[in-house]
């Protein structure tokens, strides 16, 4: 799983030198994301509790929607893939690094919808 960690903190330092619209179109897959993961699973310490079956599981689905939408739309695509690798590495933190983690992802990159805004 540290696996998830590397490769999201290298997606991420690749977003950030991104343009500004790539950023926003890559953002609004992330806030998807995070929308169907609130309605699903209502907190990360709930998904946190589930087996680690369940959860690699639910990432393995994120996965397979990954590739279906990046036939469409490869910034969401791109968006669905760090949220992704983001859970991958919070299913293997230890309770201080989630809170690292979670840290890393939001403060310019999962800001709310209404930032995303053209």
């Amino acid at each position: 799983m540290a696996l998830y960690r590397q490769q999201f903190e290298q997606s991420v330092s690749a977003l950030r030198r991104s343009g500004k619209v790539t950023s926003k179109a890559v953002g609004k897959g992330i806030e998807a994301a995070w929308m169907n993961f609130c309605e699903r699973f209502a907190s990360l310490a709930s998904f946190r509790q589930l087996p680690k079956i369940e959860q690699l599981n639910y990432i393995d689905s994120l996965a397979a929607l990954e590739a279906k939408v990046g036939i469409g739309d490869p910034y969401i695509a791109f968006g669905l893939g760090l949220f992704k690798l983001w859970l991958g590495a919070l299913s293997d933190c230890m309770d201080g690094e989630v809170i690292e983690l979670v840290l890393l992802l939001q403060p310019d990159l999962l800001q709310p919808q209404s930032r995303f805004a053209d």
